[in-house]
C-alpha cells in the first residue's frame, strides 16, 4: 500500500481530538465518578483481606444521643469507664450530642470521658446533596475532650470513596475520624482512597449489651486491651447507616472503620482516570496514522482490550483503576468513526433503487482474484432522462429495479450494480468472446418487450459494453467497459467488447482513473471562464468556471466525457474541490477581486447526498477570502437528485455560507419545476435547447418569455445559455431576458482574456451584442 488518503487520516485525528476533549470534560467534572466507585466495589469484592483486628466496634441498638432517654448517657459513661479499666487503647464515641440531656447526665458523661484520658468525641462535617454542615456535641458533654471530625463526600449512589486526613474548621485543624482511628496524622489538603476489600466479618464487633457483659468479666475484658474501640449506633429505621459496596445496611461508623483499616493495611495504588485516557489516546493516535488497515484494526483492538485487561489485572494486583473516563473516550471515538464510515459507505448503495453502486463494484472487482474467468459487463440505458421525466419520482427506483431483475434472469444470484439508472453492470462468466457476445445479444432481445410500471408500458433501449482482461483494478476495468459501452449504438452496434479497441486506446481506457488523478495533479485539467453579460446594460457581470482537459497525447478531451467518467470512478469530489479552490483563488488574485464580479461554478447533483460539498466550498472560501456574495453555485443534472428533501437540506447549508444557487439546464428532463419548487434556487439558466430556437420556433420563444416573466415575479435572475448569433441575442433582449452567455458573447477563455474583454467593453462602452 503506497499511502492513505490524507482526508481519511485527518478525519480520524479530528474524531480523536473530539473524543479526547469529551473524556477530559467528563473526568474533570467527575461525571462518571460513581461508576468508577462501582467498578472498584466489584474489584474489592473479588479479593479480600483480613482486618487488622486493632479496631473493635460496639453497636448500640438505641440512639446514644437521645436527650429524653433516661440513663442513656450515664450508661455510656459507665461503658467508657469499663473500657478504660480493661486497657482499651482509645475510645471513639461516634455520636454527636446536639442537645442537653437529662439533668446531671451530661456532666457524668463528660467526666467519664475526661477521666479516661483516651476518649474522643466524633463530630460530623457532612457534604450530602450539596448541603454542608458541622454537627457537634454540646459543650456540657464535649468540653475538655479531644475531638475528631467525620468529613465525607457521598456520591449520588450513597457511597463514600475517599476521606481527608484532617479537617480545617475556621483556624483549627482536627484529625479526621479515620486518621485518628489509625493513629496517623496528615494535612487537611490531602485525602486518600478508601479500600473496601477488607473483610467485613473480620472486623471485631459486639452489640453494646454483649460488650458490657464481657467487660464485667475480667478475663474477657482483657480482649479489649490495646484495642481502639468505636462506640456507635446500629442501623435502624430513620437513623444513618453506611453504604458499603457489596454489603447490606451496616452501622454508619463502618465507613470510618474501613477507611482506618485502609491506612493500617497500606494505601492502595490507583490508576487515575487521566492516565488511562492518555494511554488510550496514544494507542488511537498510532492507529489513526497507521497506513495498513490490518495494523490499524489491531491497534483499535488493543485500545479496546486495554480496559478489561487492566480491570482483571488490577483485581489481583490490588489497584484501584478509574476506567470509565477511558471507556467514554472509546465510546465517543467509536461512535464518531461508525458515523463517518456509515456516511462514507452510503454512496455504495443507490438511494433510489437500493442496488449497489459502481463504487461498490470497483471495490468488489479489486478484491477478486486475477483471471477468475468473468467479464465486466456494463449496460447503457438509452433515453433514460425522458423515461424518468415521464414517471413519478416515486416510481424511479421501481424502474431501475425492474431493469436489474431482467438483466439477472439467467442467474438470479448475480449482483447487478447501478449508476444512477443510466448504467448497470455485473460480472459475467464466459467461455470465449463469441459466446459472451451471443449471450449479450440474447439478453438484449429480452428487453424487446416493454417493462410494465403500473398501467404504463415503458420501452427500454439498451446496449452493452464488456471488458474481458485479467486486470485486478476495479477502476480500470470499469473505465474500459464504460468506454466500450459509450461507443455502442442501438441501431448499428449494440454490443462492443473492450478488446476491439486499439492497444493504445485500450491502455488509455483501463487507466482512466489514474489518468484523471495525474491530470488533476499536473494541471492538465484546468479552468476556462465563459463571460456572462447583463443584457439590459450590455456589460459583463461575471463568468462561469468550466473544467477542461488538455491531455498531452490526445489533446482536448470532451468535458461531457471526462466529467461523467469522474462520476463513474469516484473522482467527482476531487474535481469539485479543484474547481472550487482554483476558481475562487484565481478570482481573488485577479483585478476582478476589487470589482463587482460574480463567479459561477458547477456542482453535480450527485454530490447532494451528503454535506461534503458544503465542507469543500467552505474551505475554499476561507482559503481565498472571496466574499460568498460574489459566488454562484450551479446545480447540474437535477434529474439525478435521488432525494429532494435531503438535497434541500444540503443546498440550504450551502446557502448559509452566503453563496447564490442556480438551477442549470432548466427545462430539460427533470430539471424543471419540481426541483425548482422544492429547492432554494436564486437563479435559473434556460437550457440552450430553447434558447437556440427562439428565432424560428414560436413555442420555444413563448417558453423563454414565460420563464423570464417567472424570474421577474419571483425576483430571481434568469440567464439564457447558448447564445450563438446576433439574432438570438436581439430576441432575448426584446423578451426582457436579464442575462445571457454563449459563443456569440464570449467563448470559454483564460481569466486574463476575460479581464481584457471586460476592459475593452469598459473602454469602448459597446454592448455585449457588439462584442
Amino acid at each position: 500500500m503506497t499511502g492513505e488518503k490524507p482526508f481519511l487520516v485527518q478525519a480520524r485525528v479530528e474524531h480523536l481530538a473530539i473524543a479526547f476533549a469529551v473524556a477530559l470534560i467528563i473526568g474533570v467534572l467527575g461525571i462518571v465518578s460513581p461508576l468508577n466507585g462501582l467498578l472498584w466495589a466489584v474489584q474489592s469484592r473479588q479479593v479480600q483481606h483480613q482486618a487488622s483486628g486493632d479496631i473493635v466496634f460496639i453497636g448500640s441498638d438505641s440512639d446514644l444521643a437521645d436527650p429524653e432517654k433516661a440513663g442513656a448517657r450515664a450508661q455510656l459513661a459507665d461503658t467508657i469507664d469499663r473500657l478504660t479499666a480493661a486497657g482499651a487503647r482509645r475510645i471513639f464515641v461516634d455520636a454527636a450530642f446536639e442537645q442537653r440531656g437529662l439533668p446531671g447526665e451530661d456532666a457524668v458523661l463528660n467526666q467519664a470521658a475526661r477521666r479516661s484520658g483516651r476518649t474522643v468525641f466524633v463530630d460530623r462535617y457532612v457534604t450530602r446533596g450539596g448541603t454542608d454542615g458541622l454537627v457537634s456535641s454540646v459543650p456540657e458533654v464535649s468540653v475538655g475532650v479531644p475531638r475528631a471530625v467525620r468529613k465525607e463526600w457521598v456520591d449520588h449512589l450513597g457511597f463514600t470513596w475517599s476521606s481527608p486526613y484532617a479537617v480545617r474548621i475556621g483556624q483549627t485543624v482536627y484529625p479526621s475520624f479515620p486518621a485518628a482511628l489509625a493513629g496517623i496524622k496528615g494535612s487537611p489538603d490531602a485525602s486518600f482512597f478508601i479500600d473496601y476489600s477488607t473483610s467485613y466479618s473480620s472486623i471485631p464487633s459486639y452489640p453494646v449489651r454483649d460488650a458490657r457483659q464481657l467487660l464485667a468479666d475480667p478475663p474477657h475484658a482483657r480482649s479489649f486491651a490495646g484495642k481502639t474501640v468505636v462506640i456507635g449506633p446500629l442501623p435502624r429505621r430513620g437513623s444513618p447507616f453506611a453504604a458499603i459496596p457489596g454489603l447490606p445496611m451496616v452501622a454508619d461508623s463502618y465507613t470510618g472503620i474501613f477507611a482506618a483499616e485502609t491506612l493500617k493495611h497500606g494505601l492502595i495504588p490507583s490508576i487515575q482516570w487521566y492516565v488511562s485516557v492518555l494511554f488510550i489516546a496514544c494507542v488511537l493516535l498510532l492507529a489513526s496514522f497507521a497506513r495498513r488497515p490490518a495494523r490499524r484494526r489491531a491497534l483499535y483492538a488493543a485500545a479496546v482490550m486495554t480496559l478489561p485487561v487492566v480491570f482483571v489485572a488490577s483485581i489481583w494486583i490490588g489497584l484501584a483503576a478509574q476506567l470509565w473516563e477511558a471507556a467514554a473516550f472509546l465510546l465517543v471515538f467509536g461512535s464518531l468513526r461508525l458515523w463517518d464510515n456509515f456516511h462514507r459507505r452510503a454512496p455504495l448503495v443507490d438511494a433510489l433503487s437500493g442496488l449497489p453502486t459502481f463504487e461498490k463494484l470497483e471495490r468488489d472487482v479489486t478484491r477478486t482474484k486475477s483471471g477468475d474467468g468473468r467479464a465486466l459487463v456494463v449496460a447503457k440505458i438509452h433515453r433514460v432522462d425522458e423515461v424518468l421525466a415521464s414517471l413519478p419520482r416515486a416510481r424511479h427506483g421501481e424502474y431501475m429495479q425492474l431493469i436489474a431483475d431482467r438483466l439477472s434472469l439467467s442467474d438470479e444470484s448475480m449482483t447487478v450494480y447501478s449508476s444512477g439508472g443510466r448504467y448497470f453492470a455485473w460480472l459475467q462468466a464466459f467461455e470465449n468472446r463469441e459466446q459472451l457476445r451471443s449471450h449479450l445479444i440474447g439478453l438484449r432481445a429480452i428487453f424487446a418487450s416493454a417493462l410494465r410500471i403500473g398501467d404504463l408500458a415503458v420501452d427500454v433501449g439498451i446496449t452493452f459494453g464488456a471488458e474481458t482482461s485479467d486486470e485486478t483494478s476495479g477502476a480500470k476495468r470499469i473505465s474500459s467497459a464504460m468506454a466500450a459501452v459509450d461507443k455502442t449504438s442501438e441501431a448499428t452496434n449494440s454490443v462492443i467488447l473492450g478488446d476491439q479497441a486499439s492497444d493504445e486506446e485500450r491502455r488509455w481506457n483501463i487507466s482512466l482513473q489514474a489518468r484523471l488523478d495525474e491530470a488533476m495533479k499536473n494541471d492538465e485539467i484546468y479552468l476556462a471562464y465563459q463571460p456572462q453579460f447583463d443584457l439590459r446594460t450590455g456589460k459583463m457581470f461575471g463568468a462561469e468556471a468550466l473544467a477542461r482537459w488538455d491531455d498531452p497525447v490526445r489533446g482536448e478531451i470532451p468535458p461531457s466525457y471526462f466529467i461523467e467518467q469522474c462520476e463513474q470512478v469516484g473522482r467527482m469530489q476531487a474535481l469539485t474541490k479543484k474547481v472550487f479552490a482554483e476558481g475562487l483563488g484565481a478570482i481573488a488574485q485577479s483585478p476582478f477581486a476589487n470589482l463587482d464580479f460574480n463567479l459561477s461554478m458547477n456542482v453535480s447533483a450527485t454530490m447532494l447526498n451528503d454535506f461534503e460539498v458544503v465542507r469543500l466550498l467552505d474551505q475554499a472560501l476561507a482559503a481565498s477570502h472571496m466574499p460568498p456574495s460574489k459566488v454562484t453555485v450551479e446545480m447540474t443534472e437535477t434529474a439525478r437528485i435521488a432525494d429532494l428533501q435531503r438535497a434541500g437540506i444540503v443546498l440550504s447549508e450551502l446557502k448559509q455560507l452566503g453563496v447564490r444557487l442556480s438551477a442549470d439546464d432548466f427545462g430539460v428532463g427533470a430539471a424543471s419545476f419540481e426541483p425548482f419548487l422544492q429547492l432554494p434556487f436564486d437563479e435559473l439558466k434556460i437550457d440552450r435547447l430553447f434558447v437556440s430556437r427562439v428565432q424560428t420556433d414560436r413555442k420555444a420563444r413563448k417558453i423563454v418569455e414565460h420563464l423570464v416573466t417567472l424570474g421577474r415575479d419571483l425576483d430571481i435572475l434568469v440567464l439564457a445559455e447558448g447564445v450563438e448569433d446576433d439574432e438570438t441575442f436581439e430576441v432575448l433582449r426584446a423578451l426582457g431576458c436579464p442575462a445571457a452567455q454563449g459563443y456569440q458573447l464570449g467563448r470559454p477563455m483564460p481569466l486574463a482574456a476575460v479581464y481584457d474583454l471586460w476592459l475593452a467593453g469598459e473602454a469602448s462602452g459597446c454592448s455585449a451584442g457588439a462584442a
